[in-house]
């Protein structure tokens, strides 16, 4: 491995233990709440473990293949992870975040997933925009 590809496995790693534990902090506080559903709740029944587990290798699968192994890629899959390792091992995420100002409770993890996703998605945005000047300057 690429010392870059040592180092993004390595922060994805610390933050997965970063996120299990305070979970399991908050599960001990009494604190947690037990989400069994998606995003906001959504309730998708007993085969989402089984979707996500499919996305998460899937997603590792494409990582290892593309070689894009990035902090930013494996942070989100680890935290991926962190939240099937929840579904698995207590039946559902424990959340225990609450946001200021409103009623949503998430965990670290799901910080994680939003703002990896929002992270790639302005770096796509500015990728498309530099081939766009690239392709005006030259066409």
């Amino acid at each position: 491995m690429k010392p870059k590809e040592i180092l993004a496995l390595t922060v994805g790693i610390l933050f997965f233990i970063i996120d299990q534990t305070t979970k399991f902090i908050a599960v001990q506080e009494g604190s947690a709440q037990l989400n069994t559903g998606v995003a906001l709740s959504v309730q998708l029944g007993p085969a989402l473990p089984i979707i996500l587990a499919i996305f998460f290798f899937g997603f590792m699968y494409w990582l290892w293949r593309s070689r894009s192994a990035t902090v930013t890629t494996f942070v989100f899959g680890f935290a991926v992870f962190s939240n099937l390792v929840d579904r698995v091992h207590y039946g559902g995420v424990v959340d225990w975040l609450k946001v200021p100002g409103s009623v949503v409770i998430n965990n670290l993890a799901d910080w994680a997933i939003v703002l990896c996703l929002g992270w790639w998605f302005l770096c796509r945005v500015k990728k498309g925009a530099r081939a766009d000047i690239e392709k005006r300057n030259n066409g």
